[in-house]
């Protein structure tokens, strides 16, 4: 799968061309698909619907997780700011010996450390769907590991 080059360069000017062909694109090859996000199976229902029309259009404008996210950013957790999530699944010291004893050490060490959204985006561009599954459940011991010492 590629980008459709001849279509992006009649309509995008140099520098958006660049950047659009710099976004990686899936390996899998899957299809987009619609998500109704009142719903908890992603599908519209006219239940849901009669929901969100009796909520008013503050509702339609409002996204479904705002609150949790303000809670979540409410609580007084300074000790864990500095904490990222690329820290505690790859560069803590149980994390480290997780991916040294793994067969993914080198591809790791390889990976973008920007942010969490490059590095798997990287490494599911370099990976089967057999070895992402491996390295989810890796990242999953380092995560546990690393609350496990915190908690």
């Amino acid at each position: 799968m590629s980008w459709r080059g001849e279509i992006i360069s009649t309509n995008y000017n140099a520098a958006d061309q660049a950047q659009i062909l710099a976004i990686p694109l899936s390996y899998r090859n899957t299809n987009d698909r619609m998500y109704w996000w009142p719903s908890r199976c992603g599908e519209y229902s006219v239940k849901s619907g009669y929901w969100i029309a009796k909520q008013g259009p503050a509702a339609v404008q409002r996204q479904p997780y705002d609150e949790i996210w303000r809670i979540i950013w409410g609580l007084k957790l300074a000790q864990f700011v500095e904490e990222t999530v690329i820290h505690a699944i790859f560069e803590c010291k149980a994390a480290k010996e997780i991916w040294a004893a793994s067969n993914f050490t080198q591809l790791v060490s390889q990976a973008p450390t920007f942010c969490f959204r490059d590095r798997l985006l990287w490494l599911a561009s370099k990976s089967t769907s057999n070895e992402l599954k491996s390295m989810a459940t890796l990242a999953w011991a380092a995560w546990w590991c690393r609350n496990k010492a915190i908690f």
